[in-house]
């Protein structure tokens, strides 16, 4: 399919996510050229988005375990990190610790990390200078379906343009500010596989 890069889910040291990315997918020996980056489960790893406790320990862990693996994927030399809800951190006032945190204990085993935020959410901020972009390399939108406003059934065209237009914000927004703009794609999706319970 001509896919290059796989972001993985990671929950933490030992975790299922884990074990299955670095002693399977990583060691498969039909990896060949594909690269891997983790996609930090902040949820799971910072409950309520404030208790930061166990970020250092978890970026030693990727350090020891991650970043210097041939199929890492790293931009300009620097081991890429995704950041899952990181308007949440920014909500709680803990996205700068978060961030510096992690680039401090990178920078322990010589590593830059480039860092990822899922920050495009919605409408793009009207205050600018817009302090995540200072903080993060580069933002995206994780959740198209959420950003889209769960709609009922289909989102139609009119949605999609919404959409598209409040990117196309977040996109200037950022660049104007020296932070990079990674484009969200989605296919068709159907939020039951996750919550069933809300039958969306």
């Amino acid at each position: 399919a001509n896919i290059g890069l796989l972001v993985t889910s990671w929950w933490g040291p030992d975790s299922t996510e884990d074990n299955t990315t670095k002693s399977v997918i990583m060691e498969h020996e039909d990896i060949g050229n594909l690269k891997i980056a983790l996609h930090f489960e902040t949820k799971g790893r910072i409950a309520g988005y404030t208790d930061t406790s166990m970020i250092r320990t978890d970026i030693q862990h990727m350090c020891e375990n991650y970043f210097d693996h041939s199929n890492y994927y790293s931009i300009d030399g620097r081991p890429v990190l995704v950041i899952h809800i990181t308007r949440s951190l920014f909500d709680e006032a803990q996205l700068q610790d978060v961030v510096s945190t992690m680039r401090d204990e990178a920078s322990k085993c010589e590593k830059n990390l480039y860092v990822i935020g899922d920050q495009a959410f919605r409408s793009a901020p009207d205050e600018i200078p817009y302090d995540p972009f200072s903080y993060l390399d580069a933002v995206t939108n994780f959740d198209v379906y959420g950003s889209s406003g769960k709609p009922d059934g289909f989102v139609g065209t009119e949605g999609v343009d919404e959409y598209y237009a409040q990117q196309s914000e977040w996109k200037q927004a950022a660049l104007n500010e020296n932070c990079q703009y990674i484009p969200p794609v989605s296919p068709g999706y159907n939020d039951r596989g996750a919550r069933i319970e809300n039958d969306d």
